[in-house]
C-alpha cells in the first residue's frame, strides 16, 4: 500500500487534531465495545466533523451488519 496523497484521505489519517480525539473517542467503544452499550457514542462520532467529512456514507452503509 502506497499513499502518495492525492486521494481522499481516511478518518484515521493526519491531521490529529481535536476533532480527530473526539472522532476517535467515539468510533473506538463502537468497534470494540460489548452489549447495547457501544451504541450510545454513536451520535457523538457522527457530530465529528471528521466523520462528516472523510467517513463515505455509502461504504458504512455497505458494512454496517460489521457493527451489529
Amino acid at each position: 500500500f502506497r499513499d502518495d496523497g492525492a486521494g481522499d484521505a481516511s478518518a484515521w489519517h493526519y491531521p490529529y487534531d481535536r476533532d480527530f480525539s473526539k472522532f476517535l473517542g467515539a468510533a473506538l467503544p463502537l468497534l470494540y465495545g460489548k452489549g447495547l452499550g457501544k451504541y450510545a457514542t454513536a451520535p457523538n462520532l457522527m457530530m465529528t466533523k471528521r466523520f462528516r467529512q472523510r467517513v463515505r456514507k455509502l461504504t458504512l452503509a455497505a458494512n454496517l451488519h460489521k457493527l451489529l
